[in-house]
């Protein structure tokens, strides 16, 4: 089950060259991120950190990028499930403007309790394990 979100490229998206600086791709990826664990999955990142006290880190991350991508052009970020372990999820992340395929990024995170920086299984939190049951 797909999750998207729309962007549109903004002046502080691009470099002087008038393309999207790539790493504000990451920022794209970290927003689709959120945006999914908030309003799919029913768990904010201020209720994963704050409430919770646990974090949601990045382990790996892979991206290729095939066209360049230019101030206002409108994105779709699509993110999917790729693989689901005890402790981690892998995430497939592609950037579209219309068919055509900016970007894909693949990004695996770790469930982590912040107070002791170590790995947890998603079942130690049963609703977010649900979730994500329910998005495979």
């Amino acid at each position: 089950m797909a999750f998207e979100i729309p962007i549109t490229v903004r002046f502080g998206h691009c470099d002087p060259a008038g393309i999207v600086f790539y790493p504000r791709y990451m920022e794209m990826v970290n927003l689709v991120v959120e945006t999914w664990f908030d309003e799919r999955l029913g768990f904010s990142f201020n209720q994963l950190h704050v409430e919770e006290k646990v974090g949601v880190p990045t382990v790996h991350i892979e991206s290729n990028f095939y066209h360049p991508s230019r101030l206002e052009d409108k994105l779709t970020l699509h993110l999917a499930i790729q693989a689901m372990g005890d402790t981690s999820i892998t995430l497939g992340i592609t950037i579209k403007a219309a068919d055509e395929l900016r970007a894909a990024v693949t990004v695996t995170l770790v469930l982590i309790d912040l107070p002791r920086v170590k790995s947890i299984a998603w079942e130690q939190l049963p609703g977010l394990a649900a979730a994500l049951q329910n998005e495979l």
